[in-house]
């Protein structure tokens, strides 16, 4: 038996509801397209919040921003699949340069993140092509709300990594970024 909208709504209110059971129950859930596309804003959400952990460490890399942004674009139909995939690709570029020279260092770790929670807003914005990444076709349905969980789940990464230093901040940043995500998905699901 599938969830409706307003139970999930009912269950993700309740404080002890993680992130991550909003998305598992979201999986089980019929979407339809304007969730759809509000989840898919969701990842680019996430990246963006966390965007800036990238650009202090790599200020002069434009790839990241502009991937969020031409994700964005493609979401609301003002740019095609083509142009979205070369942004895509050059996130995914950067990814793998900041993951190259990550070696341990916290910060690098956290641009690392950051930018993946990027690139994951983009498979978020194509389902299609984050089904065939997985090369698993039954994945499908499922692809939007699993990328923008991947998303919120990187971009809550990149703010572990941003304050590890410092375990108050770390803890904080954790909390505050979970929070707002959880908060930005209960607005989300009540609109429907």
């Amino acid at each position: 038996m599938k969830t409706t909208l307003k139970e999930l709504k009912s269950i993700a209110e309740h404080k002890n509801i993680t992130v991550d059971t909003i998305f598992w129950i979201l999986e089980k859930v019929d979407i339809d397209n304007g969730l759809e596309k509000d989840l898919r804003l969701f990842a680019c959400d996430c990246a963006e919040r966390v965007l800036p952990i990238f650009e202090r460490k790599h200020p002069n890399d434009p790839r990241i921003s502009s991937c969020i942004k031409k994700t964005r674009a493609y979401i609301f139909g003002d740019i095609g699949l083509e142009e979205v995939g070369l942004a895509r690709k050059g996130a995914v570029d950067a990814v793998d340069a900041v993951d190259a020279a990550a070696d341990t260092a916290d910060t690098a770790y956290a641009a690392y993140a950051a930018a993946y929670a990027a690139v994951y807003a983009v498979y978020a914005a194509d389902a299609s092509h984050a089904a065939a990444d997985v090369a698993a076709a039954d994945v499908a349905e499922a692809a939007d709300t699993s990328v923008a969980a991947y998303a919120a789940a990187a971009a809550t990464d990149a703010a572990d990594a941003a304050y590890a230093d410092a375990d108050i901040h770390y803890v904080v940043a954790k909390g505050e970024e979970r929070k707002t995500q959880k908060a930005q998905l209960i607005e989300i699901i009540a609109k429907y």
